[in-house]
């Protein structure tokens, strides 16, 4: 099972990153973007891409995240469209946080009340989305390991709350 962070340049990938810690054990982690072998980021990395989005042979139960940034870039974009469509209809999860649930909206994949319906504060295993706001990025985190089924237990889950939130030494 695949994990594509869908970057472009000026995307914010501190969201994204706790979210890649806590999957990596279950997905392989894949970086993607439109047409840029190399996407500087805004915290001002340069990161490698494995994939175009094109290429990218989407599977049932994978999971896409796009982070926020500058999404005005990808106006007009076809080619993101498509493949949002590609991930909903293989059955994907998809996280967004900040800009980048904007990003899901202006192509069709959710609507404005879906921002709600899949917030991290209504999200419970079997969800097809996550959505999440920029400071929100360790609920996140959180949310897509709930969907993506990666805790072994409660007590886990709970250990890893403690351990990200509230700073207690586990």
């Amino acid at each position: 099972m695949n994990l594509y962070i869908f970057i472009y340049d000026g995307c914010a990938l501190f969201e994204v990153i706790l979210a890649c810690y806590f999957l990596k054990n279950k997905y392989n982690i894949n970086m993607i973007s439109i047409n840029k072998d190399l996407v500087q980021v805004f915290e001002g990395m340069t990161i490698k891409c494995d994939e175009f989005i094109n290429k990218v042979e989407i599977s049932e139960n994978d999971v896409v995240i796009i982070p926020g940034g500058n999404i005005e870039i990808l106006k007009d974009e076809e080619i993101i469209k498509e493949f949002l469509e590609l991930c909903v209809s293989k059955n994907c999860k998809i996280g967004a946080i900040c800009a980048g649930v904007n990003l899901l909206i202006e192509n069709n994949i959710i609507s404005i009340e879906d921002k709600e319906k899949y917030s991290i504060n209504n999200i419970k295993n079997g969800d097809k989305y996550v959505l999440a706001k920029a400071n929100e990025y360790v609920d996140f985190a959180l949310s897509l390991g709930i969907i993506c089924d990666i805790y072994k237990d409660v007590d886990d889950f709970d250990e890893t709350i403690r351990f990200f939130k509230k700073f207690e030494e586990c």
